[in-house]
């Protein structure tokens, strides 16, 4: 049976590996599947060794680097993991809802040059003296630097994107306008929030990007870069307990710098931006809200008769009643669905476009909502549609943009799909707008320019051609469009009006932070006002105008770049030349005192390069351990697309499947005794997405020997979920509802142990209640259930459980924020059974939420109650 699993292993190796591309070139490697890639592949590993080239003034060489290409979402994002080897992941997608600002000359090249500098910075381990460090054992992470806060670690790779590409978020509109409106409404934060990474007010993840980036260029322009290497190489030689602040204090000392903080000089740029920025608005009126702040942009869509104005809000759809000066009756439609635009498909009907989680892709797709009874209908399927717009004929005009066919124009009528325009290569729409009359307005991306153009005849008439971003566009009348643009003096997004026939352009706002996504009825235009806090709902009257302009058009300037794509080396993709062991770790210890008892387990990893395949040689001992070899063990425990912490790919795999052989540690279902078993277990989990919740399958069986029974015994596990749950930062479970089922067989010296039975959980946040915190109720019912808490449960049994919890914030702090204790959970649970008798229980959990190393979160904490007698336990809590 070993041999045969074997050899299922080896042919899922090689069966993925045939699947699979891989461009060779110095010390890269681009894995692609889709050959379709292949071209696109190239330009990656031509833009990427460029980049690496780059970054060693700064950071050195990269000895090696694997860049993995996937296409199997529409949400714009890359990733840059240092385990098990330095390695970025790239979506081959292009940004047209403008996540990253569109004034780079390449996108692609921006991005790659962020992530390439994660990539070196965390390979930069230099140490004053010039040494890498003692000598290395190959334990897990020896070869990473010191993990940067937060601002830093974001905030040095977007400043690079912005210092060495072009466009970069450092100098984007939205970057400047978000920094000006926090200085001004003096919500300013302090350094030690921004180096955590959870810091979650507004501008939220944002924080560490823009103002980290900003922040960063304020210290080279001061100290210069080599400040930035010399601090880098003090914190990598300061071992546990040096913060950031400190290795950047012990850099000034050895530059003959005085009374530098970061701290100090944290408030020295706050009062710099404050300055500058009452410079500029200092004539400025503040505008009337309609809404109050949100971390999302609201998006406004008014109905035809002007009486009711739909937007999202935090990723809810909101409505509300609209009298043309105020909004009342606001009510939420749906939550939580992230829609990305917002249009009135009829008086009573609205069409969005929003992320659709399925097996294997998360795609943008067509939906319409009954804002009467509240049921939304999906329309499209694979169709990864941008910005819908409401024909005249009751049709919805969007953007399909898939980087192997390029961008184009998609029309849906009653369910049938048909193309309107496909644009030339390297451009891109970046927006669209519908008139009353049929007109097609669009936003169109050309080599970091954004320039309005009309659709006639099948071909597009450019009205601007300068270096400004022109989008959002929408129609006040069949002969004038209102679009946010970064045109104006003060370097924000603000919101104007082109006339067609004339071509006078007239600026409508004046904003301190930026204005966004107008919607007109009427001379009335609704748009999102970006505040100190987050962006807000507000009116204004189009007849008011701040100045007036006349169009200028600007030749497209040659590029600044312009690599040749060499025709790198490609070969199949074969997952055993990455297989090697590429670290170990202690994998299990125990120790306790009476009776006396120790054990230790030690674990080799290895993964390939793709992630698809990894596996673990385990090696341990423990006294406290009966069986096969006393208390040794070992096995070899292989997994294809395994879950990983590590594996930060946006959409989760749908298979995984494991095969464990050798002999581990057991302790069978509701049995005391813990032996060593040795045998094959095979692991199977089906994950199918199913758009806001997910159905996972998960069976496991085995074939094992027990030195106690002398003989093999087959067991096994089922177990099948529905949740829809969400969870915060430490993976508290603040709201949702999941439901389980479990059968088990497993094997023990008397013969099988078995049990089945039902779980249920629901997770109910109290602030609608004007109560803090989150109330939970739980139950569990069946045969020879796992009891939740100490109790002896006859074979037959119901258990539920009420419980609260309250976080407490306490935010001490070590240093900068290196070590932090952010918070205290209170759970008080009140528990209740019934296996023929009724029982009842309370216990106390009561943990501490700790952040490690400015990012990594874990909850200490210990538990103590009552049910059948007084019991406790410690625990440690980790968010996966």
């Amino acid at each position: 049976m070993i041999k045969r699993l074997t050899t299922l292993c080896i042919i899922v190796l090689l069966s993925n590996a045939s699947a699979s591309q891989e461009i060779i070139h110095n010390n890269l490697r681009v894995i692609y599947d889709d050959p379709n890639l292949s071209a696109y592949a190239q330009q990656v590993a031509t833009d990427a060794q460029q980049a690496l080239e780059l970054l060693v003034p700064l950071f050195g060489t990269v000895d090696s680097v694997v860049l993995r290409i996937t296409d199997d979402t529409d949400v714009f994002n890359a990733y840059a993991p240092p385990l098990p080897r330095p390695m970025v992941v790239l979506e081959a997608l292009f940004p047209v809802e403008g996540e990253v600002g569109l004034r780079a000359e390449s996108v692609l090249f921006n991005v790659l040059l962020h992530e390439l500098t994660h990539t070196a910075q965390l390979t930069f381990t230099e140490k004053p003296d010039g040494s890498e460090g003692g000598r290395r054992f190959g334990l897990i992470g020896e070869g990473v630097a010191a993990v940067p806060p937060g601002w830093f670690l974001e905030g040095i790779a977007t400043w690079v994107e912005s210092e060495l590409g072009t466009g970069g978020r450092r100098d984007d509109a939205l970057t400047r306008g978000i920094i000006q409106s926090v200085a001004l409404d003096g919500h300013w934060p302090e350094l030690h929030e921004v180096s955590r990474i959870n810091y979650d007010t507004w501008p939220a993840g944002n924080t560490r990007y823009l103002f980290g980036a900003v922040f960063v260029e304020y210290l080279v322009e001061r100290f210069g870069f080599e400040m930035i290497q010399d601090t880098l190489r003090y914190y990598n030689s300061g071992g546990r307990f040096r913060s950031f602040s400190t290795a950047w204090q012990r850099a000034a000392i050895n530059n003959q710098l005085a009374d530098t903080n970061l701290n100090t000089l944290w408030q020295d740029w706050y009062a710099y931006e404050r300055t500058k920025a009452l410079a500029r608005t200092s004539n400025q009126p503040t505008p009337d809200l309609l809404t109050d702040p949100g971390q999302t942009r609201q998006t406004p869509a008014i109905n035809s008769s002007g009486t009711q104005i739909a937007w999202q809000q935090n990723g809810d759809i909101i409505l509300a009643d609209f009298n043309g000066q105020t909004l009342t009756n606001p009510r939420t439609l749906i939550s939580r669905r992230y829609p990305y635009a917002l249009e009135w498909l009829s008086d009573s009907e609205l069409v969005y476009a929003r992320i659709v989680r399925r097996p294997g892709s998360a795609f943008l797709e067509l939906f319409s909502l009954d804002v009467t009874s509240g049921v939304e209908q999906q329309l499209t399927s694979g169709e990864r549609a941008h910005f819908p717009q409401v024909m005249p004929d009751g049709c919805v005009l969007y953007v399909r943009d898939v980087l192997t066919e390029g961008s184009s124009l998609r029309r849906w009528c009653d369910g049938v799909v048909d193309t309107v325009l496909v644009l030339a290569p390297e451009q891109h729409i970046v927006g669209l707008s519908v008139s009353d009359g049929g007109q097609v307005a669009l936003s169109v991306w050309r080599q970091g320019f954004v320039d309005i153009a009309l659709l006639q005849g099948g071909a597009l008439q450019f009205l601007t051609q300068d270096a400004a971003q022109d989008v959002e566009l929408v129609w006040l009348n069949e002969t004038q469009l209102v679009f946010r643009s970064d045109r104006d003096e003060a370097g924000v997004f603000n919101l104007y009006r082109l006339s067609l026939d004339s071509e006078v352009l007239e600026q409508l706002t004046d904003a301190r932070g930026g204005a966004f996504a107008p919607a007109v009825h009427g001379n009335t235009v609704i748009y999102s006002e970006l505040t100190g806090n987050g962006y807000a709902l507000a009116a204004l009257d189009a007849t008011t105008v701040i100045s007036q302009q006349s169009l200028r058009a600007e030749l497209m300037p040659e590029p600044k770049r312009v690599p040749d794509v060499t025709e790198f080396t490609v070969r199949p993709y074969v997952a055993f030349r990455s297989l090697e062991p590429y670290a170990w770790y202690p994998s299990d210890y125990g120790f306790d005192v009476s009776p006396f008892g120790v054990g230790l387990a030690l674990s080799a990893a290895g993964q390939d390069n793709t992630g698809a395949h990894s596996y673990t040689l385990t090696a341990g001992y423990d006294t406290r351990l009966n069986g096969h070899l006393s208390g040794a063990y070992a096995n070899v425990n292989y997994q294809y697309n395994a879950d990983l912490v590590l594996d930060f790919s946006s959409v989760a795999p749908v298979l995984n499947v494991g095969v464990q052989a050798g002999s581990w540690p057991q302790q069978a279902h509701q049995y005391s005794t813990t032996e060593t078993a040795a045998g094959v277990q095979v692991t199977s989990k089906l994950t199918l997405p199913l758009d806001k919740s997910a159905a996972q399958l998960r069976a496991q069986v085995g074939l094992v020997h027990l030195e106690s029974f002398r003989a093999w015994q087959l067991e096994g596990r089922l177990d099948a979920v529905l949740s829809q749950q969400n969870a915060n930062f430490y993976g508290y479970r603040t709201r949702g509802a999941r439901l389980a089922a479990t059968a088990l067989s497993s094997a023990t010296p008397d013969g099988a142990s078995q049990g089945a039975w039902l779980d249920g959980s629901y997770y109910l946040p109290l602030n609608a209640l004007k109560i803090p915190g989150t109330a939970e109720f739980r139950a569990r019912a069946g045969y020879r259930m796992s009891e939740p808490v100490s109790v002896g449960l006859d074979d037959y049994a119901l258990f539920t459980t009420v419980g609260y919890r309250y976080t407490l914030d306490a935010e001490y702090l070590y240093g900068d924020g290196l070590y932090a204790l952010e918070s205290i959970s209170f759970e008080p649970r009140l528990r209740s059974w019934f296996d023929g008798d009724i029982g009842v229980g309370a216990d106390m959990s009561i943990n501490a939420d700790i952040l490690l190393n400015y990012a990594a979160p874990i909850s200490v904490g210990v538990t103590a109650g009552y049910a059948d007698g007084f019991w406790y336990r410690f625990g440690v809590r980790l968010p996966f």
